[in-house]
């Protein structure tokens, strides 16, 4: 009898233990997941809104040359799938595409340009990118 108790009790407890350290391990991979989509989030917004400060005087100057430039630039990036730059009247300027990516997150931001008594809004950079990237760094 004193068998059939201990067998009993170990037949619980391993698959509710084993049961357990799955669920730590799917919320900790959750968490993870999360927070680096997160920092991801925030990089994307930190560099479009640098972009955008750095392409305010060569759109109000119709340098479209440079300006291809930037959008040509942000594809260096291994997420960024797309950026396009439209001007004030939202006709497109310049656009960038990477072929071998699909985009699962879209972000902008206005472009302005300030010099001295000028002060408008010159466009808008849009970047979309991809979280691919981040299934790769869980691994």
């Amino acid at each position: 009898m004193r068998g059939s108790v201990v067998q009993a009790l170990l037949s619980m407890i391993i698959p509710v233990t084993t049961l357990i350290a799955l669920a730590s391990t799917i919320l900790y991979g959750i968490g993870h997941y999360m927070t680096l989509d997160a920092r991801l989030k925030l990089r994307m917004e930190q560099i479009i809104e640098s972009r955008a400060r750095i392409a305010g005087e060569p759109l109000w100057k119709m340098r479209y040359d440079q300006v291809a430039g930037i959008a040509d630039e942000m594809l260096k990036l291994d997420t960024v799938v797309s950026a396009t730059i439209t001007d004030d009247t939202g006709a497109v300027i310049a656009a960038a595409i990477k072929d071998d990516l699909v985009a699962d997150r879209e972000v902008s931001h206005p472009i302005s340009y300030r010099n001295g008594l000028i002060d408008v809004r010159a466009g808008t950079l849009k970047i979309s990118y991809s979280r691919v990237f981040l299934w790769k760094q869980l691994r």
